[in-house]
């Protein structure tokens, strides 16, 4: 049981990690790119295009440099 409980805390901390860097991340692309909340109310489509493809080059960055690193 112990076993368990210290791979599962394991698992959550590094996903906890991997969130926080990917949060990171997108916010930080976000403003680079000026995807703001005016944009949203304004052109939300665009809004969500934009924010989506952030979201999954953070992804693909978080997963290349600190997962497969």
């Amino acid at each position: 049981m112990l076993i368990s409980n210290f791979h599962q805390s394991k698992a959550q901390n590094a996903l906890a990690y991997w969130f926080m860097i990917h949060s990171t991340i997108v916010e930080q692309m976000k403003q680079e790119r000026g995807i703001t909340e005016q944009l949203k109310a304004d052109d939300w489509w665009r809004w969500v295009q934009e924010v989506g493809n952030i979201r999954n080059a953070a992804e693909e960055f978080v997963l290349r440099e600190v997962v497969y690193a």
